[in-house]
């Protein structure tokens, strides 16, 4: 036992468990190279002594703890706590924790009330407090961790590294697995090379999935008694498992896992139709069992609606809720289908391809309807019957009895077996297309290698832009029809070897990869319609909505993006990014928000990812560190409505009316939040609901609108069900008006409305009013902005997250403080009267975790207009001194120097760049600021990119806090 002589609830528990943990590492030899706790070998006694010390963890010593400061054992608190805690959510999480998820397996320990609010936020996610002992403990331990790596869930997964797998992932999935099939990130990273990779993980899976090739059951058991990444007890459960489901087979081997995206969890759609019902889509769903799905609910929505649910059982598979299998009526040629979580995060997303994407006919085999892949050269037989989609103006001779309209322009046809071999389908008098019926190949005429179809001015278009088509062709030549991706061309002769279109807009059904055109031609006297690939390069970013692809926004230069977007439809809806050509790899090109990270643009269709929504702009740059310009514009300003689609406030005086995103019901906990004008906030409870216009409308009484009302929000808790976390909101276009004429009695409730209600303070129109206010009124803002308390009362506390952080860096950037402003500010951080060496460390952690150089030009300021003045030079290097420890995670001031050299490295090698970028673009460009000299935009935009990552800011806090003496 690791933890054996220790009180769990006595007053050193933290620190003697600490160095108990760092006494067993440096006896097994571990620490060296990346490590995990598990390899540690603790057992069970050692699960109950963490358990019992997490139920009796007390308010006060958790919050000491993780405010940092003062060292034990050559720790900080914070980096001790942080690893009592990674260790208690990688003992538990192996042993009751679900694939995918370990925050609720956590909260069911029973944690105090009060550690549990400074641990996770109301919704069951961690504390930003608590997220960053994590990260602390597991660089200083060197542990297995994947922070600073793109588009990973970093705590999440790190504490997943540091035990494998769970008990209940392995029983319900290790055939799956061995077959890989949807292994989860963290087995994959442990049984691939690299840094993360283990040894002994790898060793003891090939003995498993030996085992499953008939290998000897001693053998297996044998291992499993040797390694530390299953525990003694699940050796039964194993050999069972691993030898189920043999169907499935076993994968060649374990050593060429790579990380691969989600599988899809539809199969490929077939057309259903017995005329005279319909026809309709069927998209069978893929075994739920072989995907990796760690939630036990999911909802199911296809084409914009949700058709029901996938619910897990209790031996591991999953029913299905309100459906068999998902129908589809036809609207559009693809369509968006998603797993969402009950918090509506997509877990999968797929995009089902119904017919033929800019194509005018699509055939399909019936009763299967398979979709025929290419109708113009594969042969069909008049003894079978076959579904024709083709675009409203097409005509079919003869004219089958059995057709339905589909509407937005596509027809289906019934061809039933016997039907003519003269059967054709006309556009006018023309014969577009007719069924091959024989073997051969069917030839083109010489003069038909003279004609060719490309995009005027080059094929790269934005889209939602006009363009025109050139048609080349012999002298002998006319064309005298012509159709692009399903659209009629408006045709004009240039010269006699030139007919141009008129201009068309690159619309959806033209996003497919090289789409078609058909081009009617007469020579002499034959007339022939030649079909082409024309080669176009779409620029810009295209949505999937329910009636097809749709291009977001007008059309304008690259540059310039389309208008504001939600962050619930970022994340929730599929999306299309199409840069310029120029950029050969899409990922070679980042997805920013501001200068906070997003991701690396994908080539498929996608969610964007979940965004902030503060307002900030969206855009694809390159690199992204020294980007001087956006490659493409996605959204001129990302905003946060939640599920709130639209508000009246006018139609019925007294009376709001709240229009939803989705058909939720309202409940007792439900209320509706209002702002007015003139800084008055109440809450109304929702009356009614009903239905309009196809949308869900709630609606509560409210006081007239003089003043008028602001903002609006829907949120659900408060009075018996504790604060209540906004849901949803609405907010006037001129709502930042408001802010000029706040006096010092109204700022710390503005600036709390503004977090709470997720306005977007970034906003074009909104930024230099709220940037205004920030400068009026800092410490007010800070207060509100950076404190884990609740903004206002009854208000729920929104979590402390980066993209906040970023948006408040954005704010403070050009802000110098006064000396009086300075010290008002550290005396509303520290939450106290007298400024003393420890409240100036409780603030500075505050400020330092949104933005070291504002600490440092607060500190700065605060130095030369009150400390030095009272109590000489002497004290403000004591208090830098503290400082340095505090917020550098330093065991002593004299550690300074070797953690700033260490730290640079791991800076450099997390951000993916060279130490001297780190060392002369970064940080001597954020020493520039911090003394008053100019900086150029790309180092500005540099340092807020660099600013999301915690080691750069602790690096810069090492770096620049000694450059706040007085002489300095």
């Amino acid at each position: 036992m690791i933890f054996e002589g220790i009180d769990p609830l006595g007053q050193d528990a933290v620190r003697e468990a600490a160095q108990a943990i760092l006494a067993r590492r440096d006896g097994m030899g571990l620490g060296q190279v990346p490590w995990s706790l598990a390899e540690l070998r603790p057992d069970s006694d050692d699960h109950a002594w963490l358990l019992r010390w997490a139920r009796g963890l007390d308010a006060v010593g958790c919050a000491t703890h993780l405010g940092g400061g003062v060292v034990t054992g050559g720790f900080t608190r914070r980096a001790a706590l942080g690893l009592l805690l990674l260790f208690l959510a990688s003992e538990h999480g192996r042993r009751e924790a679900s694939e995918g998820q370990i925050w609720p397996s956590v909260l069911s320990i029973g944690f105090r009330p009060r550690t549990e609010s400074l641990l996770f936020f109301g919704g069951g996610q961690p504390t930003q407090d608590h997220k960053d002992a994590l990260e602390v403990a597991a660089r200083r331990l060197n542990l297995r961790h994947v922070f600073g790596i793109e588009g990973l869930q970093n705590w999440f997964d790190t504490i997943f590294l540091q035990f494998g797998f769970t008990r209940r992932g392995f029983v319900r999935r290790l055939p799956y697995w061995l077959a890989g099939q949807g292994q989860p990130q963290s087995l994959r990273r442990l049984l691939a090379p690299g840094p993360l990779g283990s040894a002994g993980f790898l060793q003891v899976w090939d003995e498993i999935r030996n085992f499953r090739q008939n290998n000897t059951e001693v053998r297996l058991r044998k291992a499993i008694t040797q390694t530390a990444w299953v525990l003694p007890e699940w050796a039964d459960e194993v050999v069972r498992q691993a030898r189920t489901h043999p169907e499935l087979g076993t994968a060649a081997t374990a050593r060429t896992v790579h990380d691969i995206g989600p599988q899809p969890f539809l199969a490929v759609p077939r057309l259903t139709w017995s005329p005279p019902h319909p026809p309709m889509f069927q998209c069978p769903l893929v075994n739920p069992s072989a995907l990796d799905l760690p939630a036990d609910v999911y909802r199911v929505q296809a084409a914009g609606r949700l058709v029901g649910s996938l619910v897990r059982q209790p031996d591991g598979t999953f029913a299905r809720v309100g459906f068999d299998e998902i129908q589809l009526t036809p609207s559009s040629p693809q369509v968006s289908a998603q797993l969402l979580l009950p918090d509506g995060t997509p877990a999968n997303s797929a995009v089902l391809e119904l017919w033929g994407q800019g194509e005018d006919i699509s055939v399909f085999q019936m009763p299967k309807g398979a979709r025929i892949q290419d109708p113009w050269n594969e042969p069909l037989s008049p003894a079978g019957a076959y579904a024709l989609v083709l675009s409203a103006d097409l005509r079919p001779h003869p004219q089958p009895a059995m057709w339905h309209d589909g509407g937005h322009g596509w027809r289906f046809w019934f061809l039933p077996p016997g039907w003519s071999r003269s059967f054709k389908v006309f556009l006018g008098e023309e014969v577009l297309w007719e069924p091959r019926l024989g073997e051969g190949p069917v030839g083109e005429p010489a003069w038909a290698q003279d004609v060719w179809a490309s995009i005027r001015g080059g094929p790269t278009v934005r889209i939602g832009a006009r363009f025109q088509v050139d048609i080349e062709h012999g002298v002998e030549s006319q064309v005298h029809f012509a159709r692009f991706g399903g659209v009629p061309l408006m045709l004009e002769s240039e010269t006699s070897t030139l007919t141009v279109s008129d201009p068309v807009h690159l619309s959806g059904t033209l996003l497919g990869e090289n789409p078609q055109i058909h081009i009617g031609v007469q020579h002499g006297g034959e007339r022939r319609t030649l079909r082409q690939n024309v080669w176009i390069d779409p620029v810009g970013v295209a949505r999937l909505g329910t009636d097809g692809w749709e291009a977001m926004g007008p059309c304008g230069p690259l540059s310039s993006p389309p208008g504001p977007l939600s962050a619930d439809a970022a994340r929730g809806s599929l999306f299309r990014i199409y840069p310029p050509p120029s950029f050969a790899k899409a990922s070679d090109l980042a997805l920013l928000e501001g200068d906070t990270w997003v991701g690396r643009v994908k080539a498929d269709a996608s969610p964007l990812g979940r965004l902030g929504g503060w307002g900030a702009r969206l855009a694809v740059r390159r690199g992204p560190y020294n980007a001087t310009e956006d490659v493409l514009g996605v959204s001129e300003e990302v905003t946060a409505p939640g599920v709130v689609s639209d508000v009246d406030l006018w139609t019925d005086p007294g009376r709001a009316r709240v229009r939803l995103t989705d058909a939720l019901e309202p409940g007792p906990g439900h209320r509706l939040v209002w702002w007015a004008e003139d800084g008055e906030m109440a809450t109304s409870d929702v009356a009614a609901q009903g239905t309009e216009d196809g949308g869900v409308w709630w609606s509560a009484d409210i006081p007239g609108q003089d003043p008028p009302i602001i903002a609006v929000a829907l949120a659900y808790g408060g009075q018996a069900e504790g604060p209540a976390s906004r849901i949803g909101a609405w907010w006037a276009e001129t709502w930042a008006d408001s802010l000029a004429e706040a006096g010092d009695d109204d700022a710390p409730f503005l600036a709390a409305m503004m977090r709470w209600f997720h306005l977007p303070v970034l906003g074009g129109y909104a930024f230099q009013r709220v940037r205004a206010f920030v400068q009026k009124f800092p410490a007010e803002c800070l207060a509100a902005w950076l404190l884990e308390d609740s903004p206002a009362e009854g208000l729920a506390a929104p979590p402390l997250d980066e993209s906040w952080l970023s948006a408040v860096r954005s704010l403070f950037w050009d802000w110098r403080p006064s000396a009086d402003q300075a010290h008002v500010v550290l005396l509303s951080l520290a939450q106290t009267a007298q400024l003393d060496e420890e409240a100036v460390c409780r603030a500075g952690t505050w400020l330092h975790r949104a933005d070291p150089l504002l600490l440092c030009r607060v500190m700065r300021s605060w130095f030369r207009g009150y400390l030095v003045p009272a109590k000489g030079d002497a004290a403000a290097t004591v208090y830098v001194a503290s400082l340095l420890v505090c917020v550098g995670e330093l065991p002593n001031v004299e550690a300074l120097e070797a953690t700033a050299s260490t730290q640079l490295s791991l800076v450099a090698e997390t951000l993916g760049v060279d130490p001297h970028f780190v060392d002369v673009g970064l940080l001597q460009r954020a020493r520039q600021h911090l003394l008053g000299q100019p900086v150029e935009s790309r180092a500005r935009f540099n340092l807020g990119l660099a600013m999301g990552v915690e080691p750069f800011r602790r690096l810069l806090a090492l770096r620049l806090l000694p450059l706040t003496l007085p002489g300095a």
